[in-house]
């Protein structure tokens, strides 16, 4: 199943944003899924409604240990992260533009951080790509 999961979108702002870009999106048989903010500290893969891309990773057992592990320790109650993340989960390549075309026209910017779902990000929790995206982003974007 074709996903797009939403990270930092709970605020009135981001709710509307989510919206539009359901709305957008919506012919290309995508889901969007706001990410609750007492899940930031679950493994991005628990997240996915379909688990082809687990199964197909040989990821299933690990993100279930993963996610067994951040129950254990509560839902987070932390604050937001600095950013927006959105994570594309399941969009074949020749589809990547047009999605990244929808979002750009439903008011997303350079602001809110965009990552492909990867065998080893499947397994960060939200909070750990949230730490990480940004250093990405800034390393793919310095000049030289």
């Amino acid at each position: 199943m074709k996903e797009l999961l939403l990270v930092g979108f709970n605020t009135f702002e981001g709710g509307a944003k989510a919206a539009n870009i359901s709305e957008n999106i919506k012919h290309l048989d995508v889901r969007v899924k706001i990410i609750k903010a007492c899940d930031y500290n679950m493994p991005v893969g628990a997240m996915l409604d379909d688990d082809a891309f687990l199964n197909e990773h040989f990821l299933s057992n690990r993100i279930y240990s993963l996610k067994n592990d951040a129950k254990k320790s509560g839902p987070y109650n932390g604050p937001d992260p600095e950013n927006k993340y959105i994570i594309i989960c399941n969009i074949p390549r020749n589809e990547l533009d047009n999605v990244l075309n929808i979002l750009s026209e439903s008011g997303i910017t350079k602001n809110e951080l965009k990552a492909v779902l990867t065998p080893v990000n499947a397994c960060f929790s939200f909070l750990q790509l949230a730490d990480e995206l940004p250093k990405e982003h800034k390393a793919l974007n310095r000049k030289n």
